[in-house]
């Protein structure tokens, strides 16, 4: 019968085990679940009587839970970095189970340099493979009919970074840019009519919002401008011919003793309100 002293030996020497397997990502319910380690009740029954393994087992607990969640694994990096590579998306691979998850992942790409530059490099070829197979990107030689279209488009005031908006099958504004350095006589009908589809873009603007300023009558100064442009008054304000006269109130008096009301009521035209004064 083993004697108090191996009793204690072999306590401490169970410690230190769980605390080694929690410190390398294992979870308490699995290092108990071995047949040669203690099980649970006695683990927290040891951590309730001795406050060192307390300690030691809540910084473990700790840094389980960050090497499970954020910690780097080689092997692990290594099977995504494979599967990546092979054509499976970082979301497919992420939703395994026995794979990092996509938090874990993006962590480990900003602080593994190494393993996040070997992924930045798979997505860039990734990338350029997509690019090279699309045929808006293929290289596209010029066409006269193509070059009217444009410049039909850019005429009617469109601009050319959005002529794909308006129509897919003509070329993005790399292949315009392009063409114009290839063909001068092209770059040169293409400036013109940009200039053009500039005017239609900004003259009716301009000129709406000067009428409505005009029809509102928002200025004297405006009105007035209008006027000497049609000609109808050469100088100064317009006419009021065919307007009533303004009525015109006499001069103010002294205002008369309290209690005094003699005269005709008349408006005060000192206030906005329309009050009633007696002169």
């Amino acid at each position: 019968m083993p004697t108090r002293a191996e009793f204690s030996e072999r306590r401490n020497l169970a410690k230190t085990e769980v605390v080694r397997r929690l410190w390398v990502g294992e979870t308490l319910t699995g290092v108990c679940g071995d047949p040669h380690m203690p099980n649970r009740t006695t683990v927290v029954r040891w951590a309730r009587r001795d406050e060192t393994f307390a300690d030691a087992l809540a910084q473990a607990h700790r840094r389980s839970a960050w090497t499970r969640h954020e910690g780097f694994d080689e092997v692990r990096a290594r099977i995504v970095q494979a599967r990546f590579a092979a054509g499976e998306t970082l979301f497919s691979i992420c939703r395994d189970p026995a794979m990092p998850s996509c938090k874990q992942l993006a962590y480990w790409r900003a602080t593994q340099g190494e393993f996040g530059g070997a992924i930045f490099r798979l997505i860039r070829d990734k990338k350029a493979a997509r690019s090279s197979a699309s045929p808006h990107n293929a290289p596209r030689d010029w066409t006269e009919v193509v070059g009217d279209r444009i410049l039909l488009h850019v005429g009617r005031g469109h601009s050319v970074r959005r002529l794909r908006r308006l129509d897919p099958s003509l070329p993005g504004p790399d292949t315009i840019a392009r063409w114009r350095l290839q063909n001068p006589e092209f770059a040169w009908e293409l400036k013109v009519n940009m200039a053009v589809g500039r005017q239609r873009r900004v003259v009716p603007t301009r000129m709406a919002a000067v009428l409505d300023t005009l029809r509102r009558g928002s200025s004297r100064a405006a009105r007035s401008r209008a006027w000497r442009a049609r000609g109808a008054c050469p100088a100064g304000p317009p006419s009021t011919a065919g307007r009533a006269a303004a009525p015109t109130s006499p001069a103010r008096s002294h205002r008369p003793a309290t209690g005094a009301r003699t005269g005709t009521p008349t408006r005060c035209r000192s206030s906005p309100r329309k009050r009633r004064s007696w002169t």
